[in-house]
């Protein structure tokens, strides 16, 4: 008899969970804010080439969603950024991002591979398919990681260069606080991008662009590329 009140109290504490936490939506949240994205795609690195940028930005989140399973949650994650790509041939690249979320005290690494499918002239864009790999670390709230692969276009107009692409993103996230019950949980989700380069000097670019998933991530770069 006490297994079988514990075992209802179980069902109807995890029926209660399901029916006031969103946890679809949070797990399409954190994929969107551990998704990285290019900031140029415009064109190939060649063998000697990189890429190295600086990143600062935003994930508009659910506040009252983050706030029930991550206290320290806001109505915005801040996050600063590291990340290098390095030409492998004149249509392949490889990168490595770093960001800090400080907000949620976190961090996160990623890796990518760009290969330029359509090399773009004056009067057709250029055209990358891009892979990427993203894993959380140093929360003790949960483990989460992501997936995603798209396709991006991009077109010089004299200094500017305006992108955008689209990406299929899969994200799992597996909770192991205090608030909730634990669980882990998978969610796909498609993003939207879009952004705009700006040439200051042959080798150095200002970004800022806006992804659209779940949540809206904003961010500004600055980067140098040989």
């Amino acid at each position: 008899m006490k297994r079988i009140f514990v075992a209802f109290i179980l069902i109807f504490s995890f029926s209660v969970f399901s029916q006031s936490f969103n946890s679809s939506k949070f797990v399409k949240e954190t994929g969107t804010m551990l998704y990285f994205n290019p900031v140029s795609v415009s064109s190939g690195f060649g063998v000697l080439g990189f890429n190295v940028s600086v990143s600062a930005g935003a994930v508009d989140i659910s506040k009252s969603l983050w706030r029930s399973a991550i206290p320290s949650a806001d109505n915005t994650i801040v996050f600063t950024e590291f990340s290098v790509r390095k030409g492998i041939t004149d249509d392949f690249a490889v990168g490595f991002t770093y960001r800090d979320y400080s907000d949620i005290n976190s961090n996160s690494w990623g890796v990518s591979g760009n290969y330029r499918l359509v090399e773009g002239s004056a009067l057709f864009p250029s055209i990358v398919a891009r892979a990427t790999y993203s894993s959380l670390t140093g929360n003790s709230y949960m483990d989460a990681h992501s997936y995603s692969a798209g396709l991006f276009a991009s077109k010089g107009i004299l200094m500017f260069t305006p992108y955008g692409g689209v990406s299929y993103l899969k994200s799992h996230v597996k909770y192991k606080g205090d608030l909730l019950p634990h669980f882990s949980t998978s969610e796909s989700q498609v993003l939207l991008m879009a952004g705009v380069r700006m040439s200051l000097l042959p080798v150095f670019n200002i970004n800022a662009q806006v992804v659209k998933g779940e949540a809206t991530v904003y961010r500004v770069n600055a980067s140098v590329k040989f």
